[in-house]
């Protein structure tokens, strides 16, 4: 808001729009206001002009502070990509196979942890089994630090080894994964256009970012994915 507010206050032709990044939901409190708080009679104005959305479920929210009339629902832009890799997925997913040498009958675990959920997914790694012909990859978000990750990991002692290929998008590694794993990244919902489970690892005591996703597996603790992963490679592996 400072921003929008001295920018007009030097130009006051200057116009903003802001465009929804990623998913937002009522409890991600830093996209949430009182509209008397957002809102002020001021000139210049400490609005941006226009807020672009991806649909809408933020619509809903947003209007509840934000003038209605200056929302505009545009969809979301980088998922014009997933549905360009469904199109060719058969290709595609032979391409990404072959980069990750995956061998037949080998199931793919994708860990795929947003910027400050990483520890979290691996510490519920411990005491995992993880059965034979089963792999489990990691792709990192661009921001976080792959040696600090890969310190962490030494630091779990773990019995199986987390793989990393970095130089293949997310998207394109869900293509030939069994099982996506993460915490607040929106690639548990990405994951439901190529018809893969997901599973988010929020643990108790962390704020609750996310909320009503009836596609996505909650858990909250060790002992939860412990359960879960138990159940799920059963069931999958009997099909």
């Amino acid at each position: 808001r400072p921003v929008y507010y001295f920018a007009k206050k030097n130009n006051p032709e200057t116009k903003f729009i802001s465009i929804q990044h990623a998913t937002v939901y009522r409890n991600k409190l830093g996209f949430y206001h009182r509209k008397d708080e957002f809102i002020c009679e001021s000139n210049p104005s400490s609005l941006p002009d226009y807020y672009y959305v991806h649909g809408i479920q933020y619509k809903n929210i947003l209007k509840e502070y934000y003038p209605e009339d200056r929302i505009r629902i545009i969809g979301c832009l980088k998922y014009d990509r997933l549905f360009e890799i469904k199109s060719c997925i058969k290709l595609i997913s032979k391409q990404v196979a072959a980069s990750v040498s995956k061998k037949s009958g080998e199931k793919i675990i994708l860990l795929a942890p947003s910027v400050n959920d990483v520890e979290d997914i691996l510490s519920c790694l411990i005491d995992i089994k993880i059965p034979k012909k089963w792999r489990i990859l990691i792709s990192l978000h661009p921001i976080i630090s792959v040696g600090k990750v890969k310190k962490y990991i030494k630091s779990l002692e773990l019995s199986h080894s987390i793989e990393f290929f970095l130089g293949i998008q997310t998207q394109k590694l869900i293509t030939i994964s069994d099982l996506v794993v993460c915490g607040y990244s929106t690639v548990a919902l990405e994951a439901a256009v190529f018809n893969v489970p997901s599973v988010r690892i929020l643990l108790s005591g962390r704020p609750p970012l996310t909320e009503d996703e009836p596609s996505v597996t909650y858990c909250y603790n060790e002992e939860d994915f412990r359960v879960f992963f138990s159940v799920f490679v059963k069931s999958y592996d009997s099909i």
